[in-house]
């Protein structure tokens, strides 16, 4: 069973999560696009929302609310939420969103039901956020059902059931709830949540999520239009809605379209558009992005050359676990490029590589421990990391792991591994390989 603490912490993420869907536009239009009340964004690209302003607007709710209109009590309730306009209070909130509710607005349903699962002011009270959402849920509330998906998906204060969750997410999606549309496609598209793969299905859902703004939903459709999963392959498609979710501000796909960019497909080419796109989704935590940024600037690309500059990036992308960071890396200090020269350097960033899976490190690192080359030789280390280049079918691995078991150095003298592991790096185009594999195990020198 989950700690109290570890759950509350999952319900507020929740609310904060879910916030935008408990509720629609607190002011009207006429308001500042830049300005937003609780992750809502407030709609008019015109008027700013002055202390003034707020304060006017607020008293023309209370006049309405006083005469009973569900939709002021409901924006009042939210204003007091979020402390836009009004001082925070979840008391108030709550009280006003409660008879809102009561007045039928499932809209602050909604609401009422996340600062039920979390209240700062006071312990969570998980079933009537339950009884509330359901209630608004029943009557057709497609934020309520959503809420409720990921309430029964996860546990959080409820027992956890993937039918009944499911159940709602449907119920949502169905309605046209953008974010519904997004989990359920993503449903479809990897069989999660217990139903059958339909890609065509999950294609057209994501479709629906990304039109009406949901940004991982263009950049998931953007990919299937691009692969042709779902339908037919649809490159123009493809970019346009991957342009769609980088100009919502989505790293992964401000990448994508700096690849766009550096490739001329589907768009101009412009080195500098997509060193800018890079640039952006580095920004976010893109390691894909640091290294082709990092590339750019290596070559003077779209930007000026700056080789320090792409070893910093560098070596940023290897905090994010990239191997080929690594190899990028080991070849500067081998050069001396953006960095000191300095085969000690060269030998750690080709194992950091080695170690992540990228053969050619493995028996360059194998090989540089088996000389001494970049610090003391160690023949263990060098076995290791030959071993993982012998099994990946490099030949220059096979044939300096054989000589190494036929020496007996970093292990165990075995001349039947020796001679098999020479044997099989025979190749016409490594005559030293094939002269050692005559000396050590036909001539027996």
């Amino acid at each position: 069973m989950d700690k109290p603490g570890r759950k509350n912490r999952s319900l507020r993420a929740l609310a904060l999560c879910l916030a935008a869907l408990a509720a629609a536009h607190v002011f009207p239009a006429g308001a500042e696009a830049s300005d937003a009340v609780g992750g809502i964004l407030i709609s008019s690209p015109s008027v700013a929302v002055s202390g003034e302003y707020r304060r006017k607007y607020a008293s023309d709710l209370f006049s309405s609310a006083f005469r009973g209109d569900p939709d002021s009590m409901y924006r009042l309730g939210i204003m007091y939420r979020d402390g836009a306009g009004l001082p925070r209070n979840s008391e108030n909130a709550i009280e006003l969103l409660k008879r809102s509710a009561g007045r039928g607005n499932d809209s602050a349903a909604s609401a009422l039901g996340l600062l039920y699962l979390d209240r700062s002011a006071a312990a969570p009270d998980y079933d009537a956020a339950v009884a509330v959402l359901r209630g608004a849920a029943g009557r057709g509330s497609s934020d309520a059902q959503y809420i409720l998906w990921t309430l029964y998906k996860q546990g959080l204060a409820v027992r956890k059931d993937q039918a009944i969750a499911l159940q709602y997410l449907r119920q949502s999606a169905a309605d046209h709830n953008p974010q519904a549309e997004f989990d359920l496609a993503y449903c479809y598209e990897t069989g999660y949540c217990g139903i059958n793969r339909d890609l065509i299905t999950a294609r057209r859902l994501y479709r629906n999520a990304a039109d009406a703004g949901i940004a991982g939903a263009a950049y998931r459709v953007s990919l299937m239009m691009e692969n042709g999963e779902g339908g037919k392959t649809d490159p123009a498609g493809a970019f346009r809605y991957m342009k769609k979710a980088a100009d919502a501000g989505a790293g992964t796909a401000e990448y994508r379209m700096g690849l766009y960019y550096l490739s001329g497909i589907q768009t101009p080419k412009s080195p500098e558009k997509a060193a800018a796109m890079f640039t952006e989704s580095a920004a976010k935590g893109s390691a894909d992005a640091m290294l082709a940024l990092g590339d750019l600037y290596l070559d003077g690309t779209g930007v000026i050359r700056n080789p320090g500059m792409a070893a910093s990036l560098f070596v940023q992308a290897a905090k994010f676990d990239k191997e080929a960071a690594g190899t990028r890396l080991a070849g500067l200090y081998a050069s001396g490029t953006g960095v000191r020269k300095s085969r000690r350097n060269v030998r750690f960033w080709l194992e950091f590589s080695a170690r992540r899976g990228n053969a050619g490190a493995s028996y360059l690192a194998g090989k540089m421990y088996a000389t001494g080359d970049g610090g003391e030789r160690d023949y263990i280390k060098a076995r290791y990391f030959l071993k993982k280049a012998a099994d990946s079918g490099i030949r220059e691995a096979r044939a300096l792991l054989g000589y190494l078991y036929s020496e007996g150095k970093g292990g165990e003298r075995n001349m039947g591994i020796a001679c098999s592991l020479l044997e099989t790096a025979i190749d016409p185009r490594l005559p030293d390989v094939n002269q050692k594999y005559e000396d050590i195990c036909v001539s027996g020198r």
